[in-house]
């Protein structure tokens, strides 16, 4: 956030990111969507579907998800159906 703050524009995926590994960590919806989980049934072995979920994607616009580097909902969406787990709009 300091780097943020400081105008390193590098910083705003990263600060996205932290935000939402926070919020997992102390049991809240993400709420930029970065975070892919990944679990594998404890019966079956098998793995589940991919999930950003818990994500409360009514909380942040589009339009700030794409200011920090984020992409949208929509194509976050479909990165995670393709099993494509990039959760940023560039190469961050």
């Amino acid at each position: 956030m300091g780097a943020l703050a400081k105008g390193y524009t590098d910083a705003r995926w990263i600060a996205a990111a932290t935000l939402d590994r926070y919020l997992q960590n102390t049991k809240h919806p993400q709420i930029f969507g970065t975070q892919t989980i990944l679990r594998t049934n404890a019966t079956t072995h098998q793995e589940n579907p991919p999930t950003r979920e818990p994500f409360d994607t009514t909380l942040v616009p589009d339009s700030l998800r794409l200011i920090l580097g984020v992409p949208d909902l929509k194509t976050l969406a479909s990165r995670l159906a393709a099993k494509d787990f990039n959760s940023a709009e560039d190469d961050n």
